[in-house]
């Protein structure tokens, strides 16, 4: 990936797995230009899925089941969750890829958001038509435009967006008291590779589809 610089300074190159790096400038020609910005950390899975941890790792992976991708490990009693439903593209063909068909979060106190397809939302299994919803007592918010679904929580710093179009979804985690307290398919969120396949159980392994499928929902397969 390669950065834009302001005027008068160079363009830079970021390693493409670069996923948690702050970045700053110095634009040589006008002070008052300098500044700062961050690459957060992002993980998620797109297609017949590809998928990729906080720490930039990738697998691909043909589930048939609902898996977390991540969720709040502090305690037993997590503050988000969010999972996706992994379906065959053709439900006839038994070997048919499979790609990620619809998203949910759960949000502690407050209600389960659901975002499918065509991107149309879900607020506790009933639609709703409200392209701006509010999360709670100023927890949140969710924004839809044809295009995607946005979901941001204030506390995690978390950005969610959906692209049902592209079965592609992406999470993003701003609060940097979550590294390394995070759990699920998208890993822990420290940025460390060798953290990044841990299963359900806590123990660790080099197979990624016995990783994936140590994730999965009971009750919700095909």
């Amino acid at each position: 990936m390669k950065i834009k610089a302001p005027e008068g300074s160079e363009s830079f190159e970021v390693p493409s797995n670069a996923v948690d790096y702050t970045i700053d400038w110095e634009d040589k020609r006008n002070q008052s230009n300098n500044g700062r910005f961050e690459v957060r950390k992002c993980g998620g899975g797109w297609g017949d899925p590809h998928m990729r941890t906080f720490s930039g790792a990738k697998f691909n992976f043909q589930g048939r089941c609902r898996y977390t991708l991540v969720r709040d490990c502090r305690t037993s009693a997590p503050s988000f969750d969010i999972s996706a439903a992994f379906r065959r593209r053709d439900p006839d063909q038994i070997d048919s890829p499979t790609r990620m068909v619809e998203v949910t979060a759960r949000v502690k106190g407050g209600n389960t958001y659901t975002f499918l397809e065509d991107n149309s939302i879900l607020v506790d299994g009933r639609q709703v038509h409200e392209r701006a919803i509010f999360i709670g007592d100023n927890h949140g918010h969710i924004e839809a435009d044809g295009h995607s679904v946005n979901l941001h929580l204030k506390e995690a710093d978390l950005a969610l967006t959906w692209i049902g179009k592209k079965h592609e979804a992406s999470v993003s985690i701003g609060n940097y008291d979550l590294s390394g307290k995070l759990c699920g398919m998208l890993g822990d969120g420290s940025s460390v590779r060798g953290h990044d396949l841990v299963k359900s159980d806590g123990t660790r392994t080099f197979n990624t589809t016995e990783f994936a499928e140590s994730w999965v929902i009971p009750g919700s397969c095909e």
